[in-house]
């Protein structure tokens, strides 16, 4: 597989499989989280070197079964990176989530949100002024309302968790790209 080649639905699925097998670590992030964990990291205030965000998706060490192995994942997973970035930078609209889908084929993006959280964290002082904007903090708020700690959200109703988590859900996309363009007007350096 050429790592030059767009990430695809054969890509995903190879990532998938080596995530979901027992030589990956058992906390590892699978394939939603991962998702945004990359999206936050290509969306975010600077780019993060693969050997700081690994440990955080992996959540231990893999067990390669060869080094052919380790090189396709790795090659998979700065596709994905890279894959992720390029229409933040090149055609914002065709940027798109990855998220689980329920039983009934709806959208499910906590674990997504999940992953997103997690890129926060990796570079937590250079997310400051976004959070600290009163204005530009709104751009992360559908994000945040799939964060899976939301005690708010215990006091209302299932059909209106249901329904703002579904609101939510449906902005995650713009929500990407504001938060890119946010940190581009700011002088965000690309990783590629």
């Amino acid at each position: 597989m050429s790592p030059a080649r767009p990430f695809d639905e054969e890509g995903l699925a190879l990532l998938e499989e080596f995530l979901m097998s027992e030589r990956a670590p058992e906390h590892c992030m699978q394939l939603s989280e991962l998702d945004g964990l990359l999206a936050g990291i290509a969306a975010g205030p600077a780019p993060v070197p693969m050997e700081e965000w690994l440990p955080v998706a992996m959540d231990g060490e893999p067990a390669f079964a060869s080094p052919e192995e380790r090189a396709l994942v790795l090659g998979l997973l700065a596709r994905r990176l890279e894959d992720t970035e390029a229409p933040l930078r090149q055609e914002p609209e065709a940027y798109a989530p990855l998220f689980w889908e329920d039983d009934r084929g709806e959208p499910y993006a906590a674990d997504w949100a999940e992953g997103f959280r997690e890129a926060m964290r990796l570079r937590a002082e250079d997310w400051a002024p976004l959070l600290e904007d009163d204005e530009a903090n709104v751009l992360l708020t559908p994000i945040a309302a799939l964060w899976d700690e939301q005690a708010e959200r215990e006091a209302l109703a299932p059909s209106e968790q249901a329904r703002l988590r579904d609101e939510a859900t449906g902005l995650v996309q713009a929500s990407v790209v504001g938060i890119y363009r946010y940190w581009y007007r700011r002088g965000r350096a690309s990783a590629g």
